[in-house]
């Protein structure tokens, strides 16, 4: 047990982490991530691409709970407002979350009348999450997930049905899941599409269902091989996940709705690892070997590399960001700072093209041109996107950038022909606006080996 003033950092062994832009061996580090004055006890559960999380901490009667920021490893309470309690749950598919602009979303109890609700609180404000609409008495509210635009995915029960949901911005937009009593939801992507099971029997308990894929004026997409319980999805849908199977269970990664492998994909069924984390939009995964080996990273499926060193082994991964930090247990880890790949945005002209919509996808475009104005440049290049517009994502990116001042910044990396004096590509950006914020963004641009 540890509080605000006592952060442990460790540096690990080097391991190699390959990505189209290569970053070669990265080292890392952890912090335990401690309670607040008052509190003995921390369990975070909620990661954003910046490196803050979110989580539960307890007193020493474990009665008392409060909802708890750690920015940069250090604790602070995030207060309920007046006539609400943060409501601990351990029903695994409700969601202590936090996205890329920094909103937090918690379940919570009305005090005064037992009501479950939803809270988000944006730049520290509060939004109350009650009741859907609904014509047969249900009031208990249930948020499931949070996506970048700040929508919130959840379900209305009793009286004598269930009602599922996306809010955003005050506003519901119901959605039919198919036998809902039974659907347990996984998450939200940034484009509002949701994922979940639909169980055998009550969601409660999850008996081995199919998955389906959700998204308003389209048929629900099912993935072949059921689940009892998956992740929130990333932004193409991968989700990861576990299927009982006798006295063990197989866990999987979704590669896309017909394709899957076990996690790790070596071994026999009934012997995959228990622990797991998301797929970020990457498609990296974070796991620990059976029997409490090391960590290991998968990339669509193939594993990667396994990471040693005089760290905790045995908790589980939780949760993890496109910057390759991850969660596990009551610990946060990081690549460790390194060389900083060259920057390269003096020479290199970024002319960007007008930002269309493509109604076959939902999705934003825009064609950008960059153009090498002076001496050669080493590979890979990378372009980064400083100063996103908040509640936008990039859809398809390379990764988010780790370098000192720029954490969470995504990147995308240019062709391989890039580089020569003079040399231009034209590449074509995707963005996912669902909260249609508009898209702007500060061109940067890195080249060489480094981080990014």
């Amino acid at each position: 047990m540890h509080n605000n003033n006592s952060i442990f950092i460790t540096t690990l062994l080097a391991f190699s982490l390959f990505t189209a832009a290569g970053f070669g061996a990265v080292n890392y580090t952890y912090i335990t991530l401690g309670s607040t004055p008052g509190y003995q006890s921390a369990t975070p559960t909620g990661l954003n691409n910046a490196g803050q999380v979110v989580g539960y901490e307890y007193d020493a009667s474990f009665l008392n709970q409060a909802l708890v920021l750690w920015n940069a490893g250090a604790a602070s309470i995030v207060p309920m407002p007046s006539g609400y309690a943060l409501a601990y749950t351990t029903d695994p598919f409700q969601a202590l979350a936090i996205n890329a602009s920094g909103q937090i979303l918690a379940p919570a109890k009305d005090t005064a009348s037992g009501a479950s609700v939803g809270i988000l609180f944006t730049g520290g404000t509060p939004a109350v999450i009650g009741a859907a609409p609904n014509n047969c008495g249900s009031t208990s509210t249930m948020v499931l997930g949070l996506n970048a635009a700040g929508h919130v995915v959840g379900a209305t029960s009793g009286g004598s049905c269930i009602v599922f949901w996306v809010w955003g911005d005050g506003t519901f937009k119901m959605f039919q899941p198919p036998e809902p009593a039974h659907f347990a939801v996984g998450g939200i992507d940034d484009a509002d599409r949701v994922i979940g099971v639909r169980c055998k029997n009550a969601a409660s308990s999850c008996e081995t269902g199919p998955i389906f894929l959700l998204q308003a004026g389209k048929s629900p997409v099912h993935y072949k091989l059921g689940a009892n319980g998956i992740s929130a999805p990333n932004n193409s849908d991968q989700v990861t996940g576990y299927a009982l199977a006798g006295p063990g269970s197989d866990s999987f990664f979704w590669l896309n709705s017909t394709t899957w492998v076990g996690i790790p994909p070596e071994g026999p069924l009934g012997e995959q690892s228990c622990c797991y984390t998301n797929p970020n939009n990457g498609g990296y995964v974070v796991f620990s070997r059976p029997g409490g080996g090391p960590y290991a990273i998968m990339h669509e499926g193939s594993v990667l590399e396994e990471i040693a060193g005089n760290f905790p082994t045995n908790a589980s991964p939780i949760a993890l960001n496109d910057a390759m930090q991850f969660i596990a247990s009551s610990n946060l880890f990081s690549p460790a700072p390194g060389n900083s790949a060259p920057e390269a945005s003096a020479q290199v002209g970024v002319v960007q093209g007008r930002i269309t919509a493509d109604p076959s996808t939902g999705r934003f475009s825009q064609q950008v041109t960059l153009t090498n104005n002076g001496a050669p440049v080493r590979g890979p290049v990378s372009l980064l996107l400083e100063k996103l517009s908040p509640k936008v994502a990039v859809y398809g990116l390379s990764g988010t950038s780790v370098r000192p001042g720029l954490t969470g910044v995504a990147y995308v990396d240019l062709p391989d022909s890039f580089g020569a004096a003079g040399s231009q590509a034209t590449i074509r950006l995707e963005f996912i606006d669902s909260a249609l914020a508009g898209v702007n963004w500060t061109p940067r641009v890195v080249a060489g080996m480094g981080i990014r």
